[in-house]
């Protein structure tokens, strides 16, 4: 899941660090801002996800936190959204969903931190509508430009 979930958020242009051990990806968030993090509950054979997201919420407010899980439990779903997770997916979870998702979130918190003139606003709704599109109908890759 983790490789596949790499090469294809890869390919909807995100730049992805893919980190297998909880202790990697700790010690990325320390020296690495990222707009977003995508982590299981479960790392390691332990429930430590919540502390990749506690960490990346900590070092940077805004960021985006995704939590998925193959074994979803409400009052989990619950503390995790409290803790600042932006969405707590069940596995298996759908990439092309995901990246929508991703992209869409990541322009939002740019709008909330950043000021636009009118002319940015419409490009980036306009590029935002047509790689929802996209992501939705693969068959319309490329005809939003």
């Amino acid at each position: 899941l983790l490789d596949s979930l790499h090469e294809y958020l890869e390919t909807r242009g995100f730049e992805v660090d893919a980190f297998a051990r909880t202790a990697e990806a700790m010690k990325a968030l320390e020296t690495t801002t990222y707009d977003a993090v995508v982590t299981d509950v479960l790392l390691d054979g332990r429930t430590e996800g919540q502390e990749v997201l506690k960490s990346a919420r900590t070092r940077r407010s805004d960021v985006v936190v995704v939590m998925m899980t193959a074994f979803p439990i409400l009052e989990d779903a619950v503390g995790a959204m409290r803790h600042g997770a932006a969405d707590y997916l069940r596995k298996p979870v759908n990439p092309r969903k995901l990246s929508a998702f991703l992209h869409r979130e990541i322009q939002m918190r740019r709008f909330e931190t950043e000021s636009f003139a009118l002319d940015d606003l419409v490009s980036i709704l306009s590029e935002l509508v047509a790689r929802t599109i996209e992501h939705i109908d693969p068959y319309t890759r490329g005809h939003g430009e």
